[in-house]
């Protein structure tokens, strides 16, 4: 079972996490940024993700409502690869659950980069629909690759 909590003021025991050269928490490159860059995508909100006391991924659901979409999130989640699909996405859906009992949600959308097989297969486990791509929209060593976009509607806004 995978513990959520948020990462606070402190994001350094998720830093480790992008060591693997294909975790792809907000960005397609994540082997080419900076340690400040690394830093600048973890945010105190975003959801630690525990197995057995050790970091697996991380989770950040950002509100889209100053771009004019109330009631809509994008899903930001990635996880290393010694975490089972099955168990990321329990966490996911745990981490939706928690804010669906806060907060309205309506939809909740998520970009893959076509390459990343463990994203595409995440995204598909956790029901979400594919709703289009932009091809050759990142630039990968084997050459340009599409974005996929997926999302998931929810019929209610609040589970009450």
């Amino acid at each position: 079972m995978i513990t959520l909590k948020a990462v606070g003021a402190d994001p350094s025991r998720a830093h480790a996490l992008f060591t693997e050269p294909d975790f792809y928490f907000r960005t397609h490159i994540p082997d080419l940024l900076s340690d400040k860059e690394v830093r600048a995508l973890v945010t105190e909100d975003a959801l630690l993700c525990e197995q057995d006391g050790v970091v697996v991924g991380l989770i950040w659901l950002a509100a889209l409502v100053e771009a004019g979409y109330p009631a809509h999130y994008a899903l930001h989640a990635r996880f290393t690869r010694r975490c089972a699909v099955a168990d990321a996405a329990g966490a996911i859906t745990e981490a939706v659950r928690a804010l669906r009992a806060c907060r309205p949600v309506r939809r909740v959308t998520h970009e893959v980069c076509e390459a990343d097989r463990r994203g595409v297969e995440l995204a598909e486990e956790l029901g979400f629909a594919l709703e289009g791509s932009i091809p050759g929209m990142v630039t990968l060593v084997d050459g340009r690759r599409a974005v996929r976009f997926y999302a998931k509607l929810f019929e209610e806004c609040h589970d009450a």
